[in-house]
């Protein structure tokens, strides 16, 4: 199993809670500490996590930004977006599906 490891200052990980978690998502996918990982409602869109990691202030800003604005969707699966912002976060989302549930 990899080493565990803290999380450094703009490193941000996220895990959609969909009903299709399996518990282990931190060890398998973030190989950090369940308590590192920020678990989201499954309506939660990428206007929350981008105000929760500082990005914006608000979804409503979030929604008016030309680049995020029409892909506010989380796609199934891993989602890694490096460097992101003045700050530059690192980002990590899980949308666990059906089909993560056999791995």
């Amino acid at each position: 199993m990899p080493e565990i490891f803290a999380l450094e200052l703009h490193e941000f990980c996220f895990v959609i809670d969909n009903g299709n978690l399996v518990g282990d998502e931190h060890e398998i996918f973030f190989q950090c500490r369940k308590e590192d990982i920020t678990v989201l409602h499954a309506e939660a869109s990428m206007a929350d996590v981008l105000v929760h990691c500082g990005v914006f202030r608000s979804k409503s800003q979030a929604r008016k930004d030309q680049k995020w604005g029409k892909k506010l969707d989380i796609n199934p699966g891993f989602t890694h977006i490096p460097s992101l912002g003045k700050k530059r976060r690192n980002i990590a989302i899980f949308l666990p599906g059906k089909e993560n549930l056999n791995d």
